[in-house]
């Protein structure tokens, strides 16, 4: 093997050790497409900020809860005018479509950026192991967020 196929199967690797199961299934798949968009995520389309969470990317997951749970607050004000009302739930359709065209890009980039960074920050003879406990997935993750989002739409429900 020369050197660049050295560098691309450990790169491969390191992907396949911090993304888990899925990566050889799904991801590697996608991010072997070339473009912008990587295929379609059905599951970031429809979970969201709950995919996110799994995937243990918290500030993506945070941003777009914080968005759409403004967006919802709003289309529960009363006397909300029908244009606006149809307006915000376009954008609320056009959150979760744009989630699923972008995640599979956004977990990448994501992925590669906390592997260089675990490259960059621990021995040698360590990387390998950070990279699978750093990567994976956060089931835990996802009930506490399932409970922080029942809380919140619980304490401003009457807002």
């Amino acid at each position: 093997m020369t050197e660049n196929a050295d560098v691309i199967a450990q790169k491969n690797e390191q992907l396949a050790s911090f993304v888990g199961k899925k990566y050889e299934s799904y991801y590697q798949q996608k991010w072997a497409l070339a473009g912008q968009i990587q295929g379609f995520n059905i599951a970031a389309f429809f979970l969201g900020g709950f995919w996110f969470v799994y995937r243990k990317m918290y500030f993506y997951s945070m941003a777009i809860t914080i968005f759409s749970l403004t967006i919802k607050y709003i289309l529960m004000m009363p006397n909300l005018p029908k244009l606006i009302y149809i307006f915000l739930i376009l954008i609320l359709l056009g959150i979760s479509v744009v989630l699923g065209l972008l995640s599979n890009n956004l977990y990448k980039k994501f992925s590669e950026e906390k592997i260089k960074l675990i490259e960059s920050t621990h021995l040698v003879g360590e990387v390998q192991e950070q990279i699978k406990r750093k990567g994976g997935t956060d089931l835990l993750g996802v009930f506490i967020y399932l409970i922080v989002v029942m809380l919140v739409n619980f304490i401003f429900r009457g807002y």
